[in-house]
């Protein structure tokens, strides 16, 4: 009986270590959870900053965010979500991030410890409506 103790433990273990690497690689793969991957997420700094796009795992300790949109007070400087509701004006806007002078490529890399969370937006809400007007001016 002895003989049939060692490949079941050795069985055991492989189950067990091969469940718990799949968990691992399908988190380090997902950008979070409750991530909806056919919509657009808000991310929240720490520093105050909103960012706007497609939220995405990379590897490390960082996400990635694609289809980049930040908010813009109507004074041109760059906002978080409280200052823009309190500006003098009352005004933001939503600003494409290749658009700027040093031209970067549509995706940025944020260390997850400067997250502070994340939001699904809503397909009717007016961030995704002016991304998609956005982008559909841009064709």
């Amino acid at each position: 009986m002895n003989r049939f103790k060692l490949p079941l433990i050795i069985a055991i273990i492989v189950v067990v270590l091969g469940t718990a690497g799949y968990i691992g690689w399908t988190m380090l793969r997902g950008a979070g959870v409750g991530v909806e991957t056919n919509t657009y997420q808000a991310v929240f700094l720490t520093n105050g900053q909103v960012y706007f796009g497609k939220l995405h795992a990379a590897s490390g300790g960082y996400i990635k965010l694609t289809d980049v949109y930040y908010l813009q007070s109507s004074d041109g400087s760059g906002t978080s979500d409280q200052q823009s509701s309190t500006n003098d004006s009352g005004t933001a806007r939503l600003v494409k991030l290749t658009n700027e002078v040093y031209a970067p490529e549509d995706a940025i890399f944020v260390a997850k410890n400067q997250v502070l969370f994340y939001e699904n937006l809503n397909k009717n809400g007016n961030a995704v409506q002016s991304i998609e007007q956005a982008a559909k001016t841009a064709k």
